[in-house]
């Protein structure tokens, strides 16, 4: 099952196994309960792939594409060759599972009265302090961060999301 994160472009595509591409294919986006969130056609790029990715992954745990293949532009003679397919992209969760793996490590080695902001890409977390201001961007592979005369490095793992706190 893809995933995508909050925000990001949700990747459609569609391959038509006679590969076909003169056809007119229309993805419907629907979330956990049935709404719908979008409905986009699908561009041909040639060999019967068909592509969009004008929509974006809504703060829902999936959603699902659900693909109609039409024989004209307008939408309204259904193939009878083609039949419908669906497709469910997850929301990625791997920069929430890092939040909550980091954070509190980090908090641990923050100096009383620090401010420390965190950017994880598509999730922002802050933990408010007192005093001075520390700032760390996690890019998913390392961590580096000047908290006062000491320099503190942090290594991620990705694989199993274990965490690593070093004192340089």
């Amino acid at each position: 099952m893809p995933q995508v994160g909050k925000g990001e472009k949700i990747p459609l595509y569609l391959f038509v196994e006679d590969r076909n591409p003169s056809l007119f294919p229309r993805a419907k986006i629907k979330d956990p309960t049935g709404a719908v969130v979008g409905t986009v056609g699908m561009t041909s790029i040639g060999d019967g792939s068909y592509v969009n990715d004008a929509l974006i992954m809504p703060d829902k745990d999936f959603v699902v594409a659900e693909y109609v293949v039409f024989d004209d532009a307008g939408f309204t003679i259904e193939s009878v060759v083609h039949f419908p397919t669906a497709e469910v992209y997850e929301k990625d969760r791997s920069a929430e599972v890092l939040a909550d793996s980091v954070i509190p490590q980090i908090n641990q080695i923050t100096p009383p009265g620090a401010s420390i902001e965190v950017d994880f890409g598509q999730t922002e977390l802050e933990s408010e302090f007192d005093s001075e201001d520390v700032q760390a961007d996690i890019d998913q592979e390392s961590i580096e961060s000047d908290i006062s005369d000491n320099a503190i490095s942090v290594e991620i793992d990705q694989d199993d999301i274990e965490t690593e706190i070093k004192e340089c």
